[in-house]
């Protein structure tokens, strides 16, 4: 790794008059400051090599090397995203880059997802937090660097434990659903002194629209900003979004007229830089993720216009041809609103539980990070060892030892969430830095 850092210089004016749009169905796509590096590397200065700041791997006691993100794409898709990364590092990017990261139970505390996304903001940017599911679809729901909450007024359903029959969730998998007139649910920016999240300018919220549904009310920081009627003639996902000047702010949505179901909310600078979707569904897995209703779920990805898809399962993962064909409908349903975005395929964490060693739960993990690495080759995506960057088989032990993990042996701690989300976070700049050397014409340009 290289051991200089580049920032780019201040990117972007807050916007002295807020304003707000809606838009229905398929949308266009649309803290505290990351800490400087040691130097910066301004446009003016051309061409010059762009370094990055070293990131070692937290203080772990995991002994084995971070694998590469392996390429089995035909066209190079991550060339493109590494050309968004340099474009970021130089000050010459006008837009965020968004990675959306599909994930289970181990996601639902954004652990892993909270560490990818500090290190990343603080090497090119905050983007802001980005997605948060709205109300309390599990008591342990929660997302690092943002504050969020409701009151007892909504009923949270998600794809897995508490499924609705219509399957209208949308792309975070989770949607809240008021039961009452003045229900209330907020998002807020994160408290002085977070790594990063602690000022946002930009705010939307995803909400279906339906013939029998009625109105919320929007406050940010306590000042009302729009009545939203969300009757419609057709069933469909719709977008608010407002701007304001960046800062620490609260944005609440209150039930005027129910039903209303909220699909989540969105929190975002107003500056270019990284944000990180963490998809949290607590026991899901592939087959459920493609099982959601595909027009909302193209409908929302699309207004998150992601640059890069994670996708991370494992514990409940079903036995073939259920996973297999779950994660060919997955793929497709991404390619087919986003095409040409890479898509990382993760191995599943290592897992045990009961009797430690019997050959049974240790062949199944197996057979599935076996499934995961041949859907990866087949469907032509990236793939990266997540198991392999825990120790390989039988690691949870270890992380259990050292509390990385519960003593349930499937659910990593924070302390073991934040080690592997630093791994990953390490994969990508490798593959960053390795593009960087292979191609030093195609990180000079905009973009």
């Amino acid at each position: 790794m290289l051991v200089a850092c580049g920032s780019g210089p201040p990117r972007g004016v807050e916007s002295a008059e807020p304003h707000a749009a809606i838009r229905d169905g398929a949308a266009a796509p649309a803290t505290e400051a990351p800490k400087p590096a040691p130097t910066s590397l301004a446009a003016s200065e051309g061409c010059s090599p762009l370094q990055l700041a070293k990131v070692e791997p937290l203080a772990d006691h995991i002994d084995a090397a971070i694998p590469e993100l392996q390429d089995f794409t035909e066209s190079n898709q991550m060339d493109a995203f590494y050309r968004k990364l340099a474009a970021l590092a130089r000050g010459r990017r006008k837009e965020r880059v968004r990675i959306g990261v599909w994930g289970d139970s181990n996601m639902t505390r954004d652990f892993i997802t909270g560490e990818l996304r500090r290190v990343l903001q603080r090497q090119f940017g905050d983007g802001g937090h980005g997605f948060v599911a709205l109300g309390k679809p599990w008591n342990w729901y929660r997302h690092e660097d943002v504050k969020h909450g409701s009151d007892d007024g909504w009923e949270s359903m998600n794809m897995s434990t508490k499924q609705t029959v219509d399957r209208l969730y949308g792309v975070g998998g989770v949607a809240a659903q008021s039961v009452r007139t003045n229900a209330r649910v907020w998002v807020a920016t994160a408290e002085a002194g977070a790594a990063v999240g602690t000022r946002a300018g930009h705010f939307e919220i995803l909400y279906l629209k339906h013939p029998r549904h009625g109105q919320f009310e929007v406050l940010i920081d306590g000042q009302s900003r729009a009545t939203i009627d969300t009757a419609g003639d057709a069933i469909t996902a719709a977008q608010a979004e407002w701007d304001v000047s960046d800062g620490a702010h609260r944005i609440d949505f209150v039930s005027r007229k129910s039903p209303v179901r909220l699909l989540g909310a969105v929190l975002e600078t107003s500056t270019p830089g990284i944000v990180v979707d963490s998809l949290g569904i607590g026991g899901v897995n592939t087959e459920l993720i493609a099982r959601g209703d595909e027009a909302l779920t193209a409908q929302t990805l699309r207004m998150r216009n992601y640059d890069l898809m994670m996708l991370l399962t494992g514990a409940t993962e079903p036995d073939a041809p259920s996973h297999d064909d779950g994660i060919r409908r997955l793929v497709a349903n991404v390619r087919r609103e986003l095409p040409n975005v890479p898509f990382v395929m993760m191995s599943p964490p290592d897992l045990a539980g009961g009797d430690l060693a019997h050959p049974t739960r240790v062949r199944r993990m197996n057979q599935i990070e076996r499934r995961k690495l041949k859907a990866a080759r087949e469907l032509k995506l990236l793939y990266w060892d997540f198991r392999g960057a825990m120790g390989g088989e039988q690691s949870i032990v270890r992380f259990t030892e050292h509390k990385m993990a519960w003593k349930d042996f499937i659910h990593l701690t924070g302390k073991g969430g934040h080690a592997m989300g630093r791994r990953l976070a390490i994969a990508v700049l490798n593959g960053f830095q390795s593009w960087l050397a292979a191609h030093p014409s195609d990180a000079c340009g905009d973009n």
